[in-house]
């Protein structure tokens, strides 16, 4: 952290001597009677910003000399130097083979499991030696003085106490034991390789990154900025295409030196792969390149490589490093039921807190109300809405509605239309209307149901050319003065705005030929698009506020339909709104902004920034008097700053709101360095 900060403060220093130059090269330009002073101020906006930014990094500095004093019961003023800048020097990187031998003949697990094999070898070849007896021979010689010299020879043989067969089922034992170490061993030279390959590659990708940087996006960077104050200086460029250039070299800079601690990073996890642990001189030099990360728990030995490193000097991780250890945790866990897996509690006195700059706020009832700002388009309301076409083949003879936008009465004339069939059936009902009119009264038995007959085929004829649309004042015109027309006159059907008309004169039409599109547009349709995410708190009746595009005036309007599906495209609702347009000033195809605050209900609230998201989990930091105790914590959305807080914690708990960072380092470095593993506490 503290080299980290060190490496930020000086690419912002040197930056600010970047602006220094823009800033006297406006200020020339604005002497010299050819620059704005816009620019001069634009300039000096940004030296304060970066001033700033000195002043904060000044300000966590102190904050983190603090914590690491506080950690190790030290004066909280204490001066800390920063960490020396690494030199940049790397070795290269050796040949795969080379790295993977070194790996084999170096790590302890290996050199354990050889010892293993030697010994189950050595126990089967002594089983196989006990099977067969041992025979023995003597020989010797004595010479005695005053007594005749004498030579024998002895010949003995001892055989096995126990069974062959028990001996060859040791043997067979240890035989089998001995190729079970040999298949971990080849297990193991396998896992091995693969570490040195992945970790190769991310080492040769490190030092590509990092040479394209030093050597082409830094130099690129470098002459963008030359030439943009050159430009500047001429008068060819504004002053926002050199800061622009200013920023562009500033982010080169700090990606750089993210590139120079991946490398670090890389080659530690290279010789972690080698040798199963990561030299500490190979961590300090992680750590002197500014790291975002610290490196040292990303190189700790593995459990089973038998070295416990005291925990107390490590420094604690980061909140990302946090994420990836517990990625995989149970996100059913019961939030609550004590420190979650990695985290401990601790206790923390006022001075340590008022030097960390611990701050607290309450968890407390709130009504949370989820603001929706949206748009959709001014639509026509589907229900007011007809299509006229003919029901009869013909040709149009005159157009009455002749053009796009003109209001029409309901059964005003659009059209008048001739039609073979229309004109035939209007002959037709007069024949029948001529017959069913005699000149003498009818008589007889059969003069009743001849009246009938002749009622119901003028009622079929006069029923014909209603289906047809023959308007019923041609029928009656037809009935007065029994004479046919050659055409008849299409009515509109409804009250409202020719939208589309394809009726000409002189055109032949069929009944599949759409002549008018008639809308109603005394009410319309806004169709809002709403957010899956938004839906569930959406209800009919909802009351909204709507500013229609080209118009100022708010107009309020109710949820009048929710559809059943969602667009898979858009992941949005099509929610509709009725809008009252009786004054005509709305018009459809202008766009309309909806605002709605939707009640999501009363629930316990914690502050955004109180929230640590460690992966698939979120935690919290309850703050008990001088007690640190973390909580996992399962929340609902987030409205106005404040999550909703669905399992967890207890109304009036206090939660740290600042700090966080520090606090979870320490909380993780208890919970590692305590004999309970990551629930003790203190």
């Amino acid at each position: 952290m503290l080299a980290l900060n060190a490496r930020r403060r000086g690419i912002n220093r040197a930056s600010t001597g970047l602006l220094d130059i823009v800033q006297r090269a406006s200020i020339a330009r604005y002497g010299a009677g050819v620059g704005e002073h816009h620019d001069v101020s634009r300039a000096q906006v940004e030296r304060n910003a970066l001033d700033l930014a000195l002043i904060d990094l000044d300000g966590e500095r102190s904050a983190i000399v603090a914590m690491m004093n506080a950690l190790r019961n030290r004066s909280s003023d204490e001066a800390i130097a920063d960490p020396a800048p690494s030199k940049g020097d790397v070795p290269a990187l050796p040949p795969r083979r080379d790295l993977e031998a070194l790996a084999i003949a170096q790590r302890p697990e290996l050199k354990r499991m050889r010892a293993m094999r030697r010994e189950e070898n050595a126990m089967a070849s002594l089983a196989r030696r006990e099977r067969y007896p041992d025979i023995m021979t003597s020989v010797w010689y004595n010479q005695v003085l005053g007594a005749p010299d004498s030579a024998g020879m002895m010949l003995g043989a001892t055989l096995p106490v126990f069974g062959v067969r028990r001996q060859n089922r040791l043997a067979g034992a240890a035989d089998l034991r001995s190729q079970s170490v040999d298949r971990d061993v080849e297990a193991m030279r396998a896992m091995i390789r693969f570490e040195i390959a992945d970790a190769s590659r991310k080492v040769s990708t490190a030092g590509k990154t990092l040479e394209f940087l030093r050597d082409v996006a830094q130099k690129r960077a470098e002459d963008s900025f030359q030439s943009a104050i050159a430009g500047y200086s001429a008068g060819t460029l504004a002053i926002v295409g050199v800061l622009d250039a200013w920023r562009s070299l500033l982010a080169v800079e700090l990606a750089r030196a993210e590139a120079t601690v991946m490398q670090s990073m890389a080659w530690a996890e290279l010789e972690r792969a080698r040798t199963g642990r990561c030299s500490m001189k190979r961590e300090i030099r992680c750590l002197a390149a500014g790291s975002v990360l610290l490196l040292t728990w990303a190189c700790k030995a593995p459990p089973h490589a038998g070295e416990h490193a005291n925990a107390s000097a490590e420094p604690p991780p980061t909140a990302a490093a946090a994420g990836e250890a517990h990625a995989g945790h149970d996100a059913g866990q019961d939030a609550g039921a004590g420190p979650p897996a990695g985290y401990a509690a601790f206790t923390l006195s006022a001075d340590k807190a008022r030097a960390v700059g611990l701050q607290t706020a309450h968890v407390e009832q709130r009504d949370f109300k989820r603001a929706v700002r949206t748009v959709g388009p001014l639509v026509l309301d589907e229900t007011r809405t007809s299509h006229v076409h003919s029901k009869v083949r013909g040709w149009i003879e005159s157009v009455s509605a002749d053009f796009v936008g003109k209001r029409v009465r309901r059964g005003a004339p659009l059209c008048s239309i001739y039609s073979q069939e229309v004109y035939a059936a209007e002959l037709e009902f007069l024949s029948v209307l001529e017959q069913s009119t005699p000149r003498a009264p009818l008589t007889g038995a059969f003069a009743d149901a001849e009246r009938r007959a002749q009622s119901q085929l003028l009622g079929a004829a006069r029923r014909r050319l209603q289906l047809w649309d023959v308007p019923k004042a041609e029928l009656e015109r037809l009935e007065r003065s029994r004479e046919a027309r050659r055409t008849f006159t299409l009515a509109a059907p409804r009250a409202g705005v020719i939208l589309a008309k394809q009726s000409l004169a002189g055109m032949f039409i069929e009944p599949s030929v759409e002549l008018y599109v008639i809308s109603d547009v005394d009410k319309l349709w806004v169709l809002a698009d709403i957010y899956d995410t938004d839906v569930p708190f959406v209800r009919l009746g909802e009351a909204a506020k709507l500013t229609i595009g080209g118009s100022s005036e708010e107009r309020k309007a109710t949820v009048a339909f929710i559809p059943p599906t969602i667009e898979e495209r858009t992941r949005t609702l099509k929610v509709r709104f009725e809008v009252d347009n009786k004054d005509g000033r709305l018009r459809p195809g202008a766009f309309a902004t909806v605002e709605m605050n939707l009640p999501m209900g009363r629930s316990l609230a914690v502050p955004e920034n109180a929230v640590i998201h460690a992966g698939t989990r979120k935690l919290a930091f309850v703050v008990t008097g001088d007690r640190v105790e973390p909580r996992e914590i399962v929340l609902g959305p987030v409205v106005g700053g404040f999550y909703r807080v669905e399992r967890g914690l207890s109304e009036h708990d206090q939660v740290a709101v600042n700090a966080q960072f520090l606090i979870d380092s320490e909380s993780r470095l208890r919970a590692t360095s305590s004999p309970g593993g990551g629930h003790a506490g203190h």
